[in-house]
């Protein structure tokens, strides 16, 4: 009797941990729903859905896929608790099939997805880029009209000194000339009367 009892407590902890245990999808390890997505019927152990308890509305359910162990689709009243699956049709799928089609093609379609994700992240990474380069082309510009304005300004004060002190020397030159010439006439004017007396 002990035995028994102990035996039934280890069938009943072995399938509450199986649906405990978090193995994903596409695993060789996973059991549990399968959903087929675009894939054809999958070969199945039973030609016929295993129902345990009807509705009692008598609606008609879509029967389920699912992969299970194989005691668990020999005693299914036992564990369809295990995969709520009690009051729905289920097919169960074989092994072979989930391990060589199901498989590959389920991981296959999550690397096409995190390849789609990871180029929408390194087209959004590339957009962030650009944009921050134009930011910086942008404030570069303006940097360089903002550097290229004060040398002008000092550019035009300089001329302008230069300018004033060249005008400053010309009329210095001029006012000499003007003095020189003076003098130079004068001792003309002197010379000539010198030789008229």
């Amino acid at each position: 009797m002990k035995k028994m009892i102990l035996a039934s407590l280890f069938a009943a902890a072995t399938s509450s941990a199986i649906a405990q245990i978090s193995i994903p999808l596409g695993q060789s390890g996973y059991y549990g729903r399968i959903d087929l997505g675009n894939l054809s019927a999958p070969p199945v152990i039973y030609q016929e859905p295993m129902l345990v308890e009807r509705q009692r509305d008598h609606r008609p359910m879509a029967p389920i896929y699912l992969r299970v162990p194989p005691r668990h689709a020999k005693q299914w009243r036992q564990h369809c608790s295990t995969y709520d699956a009690c009051n729905r049709p289920v097919y169960f799928v074989q092994d072979g099939w989930y391990n060589n089609t199901y498989a590959p093609h389920h991981r296959q379609t999550n690397a096409d997805r995190e390849y789609k994700h990871y180029d929408k992240d390194r087209a959004k990474d590339r957009r962030e880029d650009l944009k921050e380069r134009e930011k910086d082309r942008r404030e570069f510009e303006k940097e360089r009209e903002k550097d290229r304005r004060e040398a002008s300004k000092e550019y035009n004060k300089d001329r302008r000194e230069a300018q004033k002190e060249y005008d400053k020397d010309r009329k210095e030159f001029d006012k000499d000339r003007r003095k020189a010439e003076k003098e130079y006439y004068k001792d003309q004017d002197r010379k000539d009367r010198y030789k008229d007396n």
